[in-house]
C-alpha cells in the first residue's frame, strides 16, 4: 500500500480527477491556452524542493517550450499519454509525465509514478521523503546467505 500524500491544498488538488490529453491536436490547443494565461503558475518537480514563487511571466514561454520538447519526445505513438489536466478549458493544475518513464500512473503497480513536472496555480509543498523499505530478499536469497 502506498503511503498517503500530505494533507495540503496542493496535494489535495494533485489527487483530484484529471483528464488526459490524448490526441495531438488537443495537446497543441492546450499549449496555446496555457501560453495565453502565463500569470500565476508554479512549476514543480515533485522530487525536488517546492518553489516559493510563481514562474515569471517572461520565462513562461521558454518553460512551455521545454515541456513541449519533453512531451513530443514520445510522439512516436499516435496518442499523447503524458499530459493530464484538471480542466481542459480553464486549467489550474497540469501533470506532465516523462513519456519515457510513464510507469503505472494510476498506482496499480503498488508504486507511485510522480510526474516529471506539475504546473499549478496552487503553491506546491515539498513531498516528504518516503521511508526506505528494506528489500525482502526472499526465501532463496536468505538460504544462500546462510550457507555462504
Amino acid at each position: 500500500m502506498l503511503p498517503p500524500l500530505p494533507d495540503t491544498d496542493f496535494w489535495q488538488a494533485y489527487q483530484r480527477d484529471f483528464q488526459g490529453l490524448l490526441h495531438w491536436p488537443d495537446v497543441e490547443a492546450f499549449w496555446q491556452l496555457l501560453a495565453a494565461t502565463p500569470q500565476g503558475w508554479y512549476l514543480f518537480d515533485p522530487t525536488s524542493t517546492a518553489p516559493d514563487t510563481p514562474i515569471d511571466t517572461k520565462q513562461f514561454p521558454a518553460i512551455l517550450t521545454e515541456i513541449k520538447t519533453l512531451i513530443h519526445s514520445g510522439r512516436k505513438t499516435s496518442h499523447c499519454f503524458a499530459l493530464f489536466t484538471d480542466d481542459r478549458l480553464s486549467p489550474n493544475f497540469v501533470k506532465i509525465f516523462d513519456p519515457a518513464n510513464l510507469g503505472a500512473t494510476c498506482g496499480s503497480s503498488g508504486t507511485r509514478t510522480l510526474p516529471h513536472w506539475t504546473l499549478s496555480r496552487t503553491q506546491p509543498d515539498t513531498l516528504p521523503q518516503e521511508p526506505v523499505t528494506p528489500v525482502n530478499s526472499g526465501f532463496f536469497n536468505r538460504l544462500v546467505k546462510r550457507t555462504a
